[in-house]
């Protein structure tokens, strides 16, 4: 931890801008009032980083934007298999509403084509099965189970459905659709309660043999019911459960997923510490990205769900869970030719004249909420250009 006075903060920052205003603003030496001005010198340093640990946590599988259902047995990143879960809402607009057993029941879903995971020339079909066991999607996360019967079929329906805005139109029966209509139509003071307590939702499961995830995009999906009039019904709750096992750390690089099987963390302090707080004018945090391994490992019909970047936190946080998926970070990285680069600038003085903690942070792929994705980062095993550093800009 470093103590300054207010006047070494004020100080520091005013150094830091013009030296910023010089570094990147001007190439050749000015005048000011008839006088040359003399270039300032900027020395470079490297500091490598020495203790980069992988790390897991269970992470939050429910009430995401996207759900993956299907299967794909990735060369690099080994086997997934998932499906997802939904519950359509039940509201109804006065008490005289009400549904009958003649009325058409469609599950209207947007499959997100963007985010798809697997062989695109494949394609796979589903079936709509009764889920039989309690769950809350805000809660739900990847080591609880979810139980659906397979004895009854409510709907069905394969790729070739989806039109060529990612919609998909499955009809609904069976006894699900009776028990919402039973639902739908008692009196209001007990109408929640028997729906939380009796109806489970529905599990949407691929069928058979798949080479690929397709994804769910369940804010722009929902229950539509055709009779006398239309009316629509957004999802309540959802969710998706997925079984893969991403490899670890091997040799000279390390596996990172967007379920946080796997992410990263190092102790950013003893780099920091290394650091003159009164001249460095800028710290760039580099990791680069497995670019070969990644390309050489999908076939030409095969893609994988693009990422954001990557982002880093620090430890001051109550669930690493909770603020992976809600993208609230310290810092961010977008990949450029094969490397992410952090502006640590920021970060680095908060540490220096603050009460920011950097004795542990945390590195983690940063995608759409839902979606699979991954990447391959080079661990400090590697070469030396290769390998994760702290780079620092300093005046001379």
């Amino acid at each position: 931890m470093h103590t300054n006075t207010k006047a070494a903060k004020i100080w520091q920052l005013t150094f830091s801008v013009s030296l910023l205003f010089l570094f990147f603003g001007c190439e050749e030496p000015g005048t000011i009032g008839g006088e040359f001005v003399d270039p300032i010198e900027i020395a470079i340093d490297t500091l490598f980083v020495t203790d980069l640990t992988t790390e897991t946590i269970d992470p939050y599988l429910g009430k995401l934007t996207l759900s993956a259902v299907g299967s794909f047995n990735d060369s690099e990143f080994g086997q997934a298999t998932a499906f997802s879960f939904v519950k359509p809402e039940i509201s109804r607009i006065s008490e005289d509403d009400t549904l009958r057993s003649t009325f058409n029941f469609f599950l209207n879903l947007n499959m997100d084509f963007n985010d798809a995971f697997g062989d695109t020339s494949t394609d796979n079909s589903y079936s709509i099965y009764r889920v039989i066991n309690p769950w809350r999607g805000s809660t739900f996360r990847k080591s609880e189970t979810i139980t659906y019967s397979t004895a009854e079929v409510i709907g069905s329906f394969d790729d070739s459905m989806i039109d060529s805005l990612g919609f998909v139109e499955t009809r609904l029966t069976g006894t699900w659709k009776d028990d919402y209509i039973r639902i739908f139509n008692l009196p209001d003071s007990i109408r929640e309660d028997e729906y939380r307590e009796t109806d489970f939702g529905l599990a949407i499961v691929h069928n058979g043999v798949s080479n690929k995830i397709s994804v769910i995009n369940n804010t722009q999906s929902q229950l539509t019911v055709i009779g006398a009039d239309t009316t629509y019904q957004s999802f309540l709750d959802w969710g998706y459960d997925i079984d893969q096992a991403i490899p670890s750390s091997s040799g000279s690089t390390v596996a990172l997923p967007s379920t946080y099987d796997n992410f990263l963390s190092f102790n950013l302090a003893e780099l920091a510490d290394q650091v003159s707080s009164q001249d460095f004018i800028r710290a760039e945090l580099v990791f680069n990205e497995d670019t070969l391994a990644l390309s050489s490992s999908l076939s030409d019909s095969e893609i994988r769900s693009s990422y954001l970047g990557l982002a880093l936190i620090n430890d001051q946080v109550d669930d690493l869970g909770y603020q992976f998926v809600i993208g609230a970070f310290n810092a961010n990285a977008v990949n450029e030719d094969g490397a992410f680069v952090f502006n640590m600038t920021t970060l680095i003085n908060n540490y220096f004249f603050s009460d920011t903690s950097l004795d542990k942070v945390y590195v983690y792929l940063f995608s759409n909420q839902g979606a699979l994705s991954y990447t391959s980062l080079f661990n400090e095993s590697s070469s030396p250009d290769l390998a994760p550093k702290l780079i620092i800009y300093s005046a001379n």
